[in-house]
C-alpha cells in the first residue's frame, strides 16, 4: 500500500512497504530505512566508530605501559623503591697494609640516599695483589691494582687499591710511623752494625744521620761503625717526614762492663753460666767483680729464688754477699746479682749432701766455710779466704 503525506512545504514522502518506511519531516528530502530488524542511520555509524577508536587507543596504552614496567624497570626498583644512579667511595683510592684484609662493601655510598641495591658484583685486574670475595679484600702482596664495582647490573664504579707495608687501612694515606725496636744500643770502636734490622716501618728511601761523626759513622744505608768512646743519636728520616731516632754508647775495646765471678770454686756450664756447690750447712762468701771503667757506683744487689734452700747476708757496703746453703734440704737456686747501671748476672747454687770442695775458678780466692750447730744456733761466717770443718 503506497501512502504519501506531506506535513510541511517541502515534498514528503512516507513509505510503509512491509517493514520499511521513508520519511522526510523537513523540506530537505531525507530517507530514513526500517526494514526488519536493520537501521541505517549516517549519525548512528559516526558514534560507533569512534568509540572503537578510544578502545583501541587505550589498549595500545596498556601495552606499552606493560613493556615499560617489564623491561625497563624491573631490574632497579619495585613500586616503593627508588632507583639507584650512582655508588661511590669516601675516596677514589684505597690503602691496605700488607697481609691485612679490608671490608669494601661496608663503605659504599649510594645515590640517591634512600635507594636500594638488589645486586652488586666486584671484580680486580691484578690477582697476585689482592683477591675480592663478596665485597671483602684480602692482600696477598705490595702492589696496585683497581677494582670494578657493578650494582643493580648497570651502575659502574672503580675503585684504585695500593697495596704496602708502611701504610694504615683506609681511605686516606696515612703510614706508620717509623720507630727503633731498641732505645739503646752499644758499640765497641771499629764494630759495625746494620740499624735497618732494628727500623719499624721503614723503607729503601731512609735518611741516615749521626749527631757525631767522630764516634759514630753511619752511611747511607744504615750501616753504623764505632770510631771513638762516646755516645751519640743516630736518626733515620723517611721521604714522607717520619723519624725515629736511637742512642748509641760506643765503649773501648777493652771495656765491655759485665760482672764477673771469677773466685775459686765457682765453675761455669756447658752454656757459660756460673754454677756453686755447696754442702747442707756450708756457706759461701762471694765478691763478684764490676768490669767498668766508666761506672764509679760498684755496689750491687743480690736475689734469691729460693729462700727456703739458700739464705743471703749482704755486706755492708753491699759489694759481696755471704750464701748459705740448707740445713736440712737439698735443691737449687738462683741467685741474681745487679749493679747499679744495669749489668746483670746469676749464680746457681746447688746444695747437695757433701760439699764438692776443691773446685778451682777462673781467678781470685775462695771463700768457702763451713759450720755446724750447737743448740740450734749458726756458727758465725769464716772470713773469706778460709774454710773450716767440723
Amino acid at each position: 500500500m503506497n501512502n504519501e503525506n506531506n506535513f510541511s512545504g517541502n515534498a514528503n514522502y512516507n513509505n510503509f512497504n512491509g517493514n520499511g518506511s521513508y520519511n522526510n519531516f523537513n523540506g530537505n528530502v531525507g530517507y530514513n530505512n526500517f526494514n526488519g530488524n536493520n537501521v541505517n542511520s549516517s549519525k548512528g555509524s559516526t558514534s560507533s566508530s569512534g568509540v572503537t577508536k578510544i578502545l583501541i587507543f587505550l589498549i595500545i596504552l596498556a601495552l606499552l605501559g606493560g613493556f615499560y614496567w617489564f623491561f625497563l624497570r624491573k631490574d632497579n626498583a619495585s613500586d616503593n623503591e627508588i632507583l639507584v644512579t650512582g655508588i661511590s667511595f669516601p675516596n677514589d683510592t684505597l690503602y691496605i697494609k700488607t697481609g691485612s684484609s679490608f671490608e669494601l662493601k661496608k663503605y659504599i655510598i649510594i645515590s640517591p640516599e634512600g635507594a636500594k641495591i638488589n645486586s652488586i658484583t666486584y671484580s680486580n685486574q691484578n690477582p697476585s695483589v689482592l683477591v675480592i670475595n663478596d665485597g671483602i679484600i684480602q692482600t696477598v702482596a705490595n702492589g696496585y691494582d683497581e677494582i670494578k664495582v657493578v650494582a643493580n647490573g648497570n651502575v659502574t664504579k672503580n675503585i684504585s687499591v695500593v697495596v704496602s707495608d708502611d701504610v694504615v687501612s683506609g681511605f686516606t694515606e696515612t703510614k706508620q710511623a717509623l720507630s727503633f725496636q731498641k732505645d739503646k744500643i752499644s758499640l765497641s770502636i771499629s764494630d759495625e752494625k746494620d740499624l735497618t734490622t732494628l727500623l719499624n716501618n721503614g723503607s729503601d728511601n731512609i735518611i741516615w744521620k749521626s749527631s757525631d761523626s767522630s764516634v759514630v759513622m753511619v752511611d747511607n744505608t744504615g750501616k753504623i761503625t764505632g770510631v771513638s768512646k762516646g755516645q751519640v743519636v743516630i736518626t733515620a728520616t723517611d721521604l714522607e717526614g717520619r723519624s725515629a731516632s736511637i742512642v748509641v754508647d760506643v765503649t773501648s775495646n777493652d771495656e765491655v762492663q759485665r760482672i764477673e765471678l771469677n773466685q775459686s770454686g765457682i765453675t761455669k756450664d756447658a752454656n757459660g753460666n756460673y754454677e756453686l756447690r755447696l754442702a747442707i750447712g756450708e756457706s759461701f762468701v762471694l765478691t763478684p767483680t764490676v768490669v767498668s771503667q766508666t761506672l764509679t757506683d760498684k755496689q750491687l744487689s743480690f736475689e734469691v729464688d729460693n729462700q727456703a734452700l739458700v739464705i743471703l747476708k749482704v755486706s755492708d757496703d753491699k759489694l759481696s754477699v755471704t750464701i748459705m746453703g740448707g740445713r736440712k734440704a737439698t735443691g737449687e737456686a738462683t741467685i741474681t746479682i745487679k749493679s747499679s747501671n744495669n749489668l746483670v748476672t746469676t749464680l746457681k747454687v746447688i746444695v747437695g749432701s757433701t760439699s764438692t770442695g776443691g773446685h778451682t775458678g777462673t781467678g781470685g780466692t775462695s771463700g768457702r766455710t763451713s759450720g755446724g750447730t750447737t743448740g740450734g744456733s749458726t756458727t758465725p761466717t769464716i772470713p773469706e779466704g778460709k774454710r773450716r770443718s767440723n
